[in-house]
């Protein structure tokens, strides 16, 4: 296997990693735009991934997002066990 199809599987598993935890499907996730941002302590230890999503993307898809608040973020913190790099929501943050 070639590093460039090690990559895209890797990209397909976060893909759909990240959908599942927004409570969205992979298509209803490719409809989006967002920016993603990181809270980290000041020794660079990283706390959780922040997206925001773009006033563009449809209503009904945002709607279906677990955790979204009014300004259409998401905050995600990252598994507290070993090199666990998948999400967890936090859906009361703001």
């Amino acid at each position: 296997m070639s590093s460039r199809q090690l990559e895209d599987m890797q990209e397909e598993a976060a893909r759909k990693n990240l959908a599942s935890i927004l409570g969205i499907s992979v298509s209803e996730l490719d409809e989006l735009d967002w920016v993603e941002d990181t809270e980290e302590s000041e020794n660079g230890d990283h706390y959780s991934t922040i997206i925001t999503f773009s006033e563009s993307c449809p209503e009904e898809i945002l709607s279906k997002i677990e955790g979204i608040d009014s300004n259409r973020t998401v905050y995600i913190l990252l598994g507290e066990f070993g090199d666990d790099d998948h999400y967890h929501y936090e859906p009361d943050h703001e």
